[in-house]
Parts: structure tokens; sequence; C-alpha cells
């Protein structure tokens, strides 16, 4: 994956078509790991972004990248907002019209220009109030 194919594929996850996403750029064997996590499968990852977009709007951005030919590694930012309760949410129940930015540290392992691994580290999160 050479770094125009990823700011692409950050442009596609924004747009939270995670069919296309899932199609496009994962390796069937596709696994999504976090301190909290681990998804194994194209399919499956897929699935859970799917979920866990639910309700929730979210713009990726990238801070700082690098890559070279076995993977990429990421400083990006996630700008989250919820047009609904959202009770259910993995970091804490969110209320509509909250929003959240969330910082990470991501490295993706590629294999024949596609992702095959997703490893991820939240380094900040800054909670927001709903707007009267």
């Amino acid at each position: 994956m050479n770094k125009e194919k990823f700011y692409q594929y950050i442009k596609d996850f924004n747009r939270a078509d995670f069919e296309k996403v899932a199609s496009t750029y994962y390796t069937e064997d596709a696994i999504f790991d976090t301190p909290d996590y681990r998804i194994e499968g194209k399919e499956e990852v897929k699935d859970f972004f799917t979920e866990y977009h639910k309700g929730m709007d979210e713009t990726m951005t990238i801070e700082n990248v690098l890559v070279d030919g076995s993977g990429v590694a990421a400083e990006l930012w996630a700008d989250m907002y919820f047009p609904v309760d959202r009770p259910d949410f993995r970091l804490k129940p969110m209320k509509k019209g909250q929003s959240l930015k969330m910082r990470f540290f991501v490295f993706y392992d590629t294999r024949d220009g596609k992702i095959s691994q997703i490893k991820l580290c939240r380094r900040s999160v800054e909670f927001k109030a709903a707007q009267p």
C-alpha cells in the first residue's frame, strides 16, 4: 500500500461504506487488534465497523503517516458526533448531540497492497457535552 492509497482508504472509511472498505482494502484474513479486543477476518472486521458506527458520524484525519513496503504507521484524529443516543457505545454511554475526539496511533501491516492487520493504540480521548 502506498501513501496515496492510504489517503484514499481514510477518505473511503470516512464515508462509512464499510462494504467497499473491506472489499477494497482488507485481506481475507485481516485482523483488527486493540488493547480491548481482537477481531479476525475481513467480514468480521467489516461487521464490527458497521455496527460500531450506527448512530455515530466519524471523521478520521491524518496527522502523520509513514509508509514502507510492509506497512503504514499513522497518527490519526477521530472526531465522532452522536446524532442519537448510544447507551451501548464501547467507551461510555453517549447522548444525542454529544461528541468526542480521539487521538490514535495505528500500525497497519500490509500484504499484496491490502491491509492484513490493524494495530490500534488510543492516545487521548476528549468528551464534549451536547450543545443546547
